[in-house]
């Protein structure tokens, strides 16, 4: 057996280091949706609408605390009362969101820290101040690890 020199060794640990690096796998289309029909499937009795989309790895928030993208809305005919928000995004990897609530001239924007997609759907519980009188709702998913999808439902008070 010849052993390799000993100047060879770190160009060998190079090629393997980079090679482990290559990036998240490719995105799974039939697992997406399939992903995508489970969460179409799903109601509550209590949702007052819902907020999908598809999230391209590594895109950052856009704008600052003021004027932050806000990603999709739904906007209510007439005030509703808010009891928290259902999150769950596709695959095994993570990312991070924005909450905006408005109600009448007030408008709250909230971070969400990061959340796991295999953890399922993980529920995110409003402030008091941004669940009565709610006109509009958004969310926006932003620092994605890999390419995914996210879906969000918002739930009102229960019985």
């Amino acid at each position: 057996m010849r052993s390799v020199p000993a100047l060879l060794l770190p160009a060998i640990a190079g090629v393997l280091l980079l090679a482990g690096c290559a990036g998240p796998p490719p995105v799974d289309e039939a697992a997406l949706h399939a992903w995508e029909k489970r969460q179409m499937a799903t109601e509550s009795d209590h949702e007052l609408g819902a907020m999908y989309a598809q999230q391209s790895a590594g895109q950052g928030p856009t704008g600052d605390d003021d004027e932050l993208d806000r990603g999709i809305t739904i906007r209510y005919e007439h005030p509703e009362t808010l009891d928290h928000l259902e999150f769950s995004c596709f695959g095994d990897g993570h990312m991070s969101g924005s909450i905006t609530v408005v109600s009448g001239s007030t408008s709250r924007n909230r971070w969400i820290d990061p959340m796991a997609c295999s953890d399922g759907q993980q529920r995110i519980d409003l402030h008091r101040g941004e669940r009565s009188a709610v006109d509009s709702v958004s969310f926006n998913a932003f620092d994605s690890d890999r390419d995914s999808a996210w879906s969000v439902r918002v739930i009102g008070p229960g019985d």
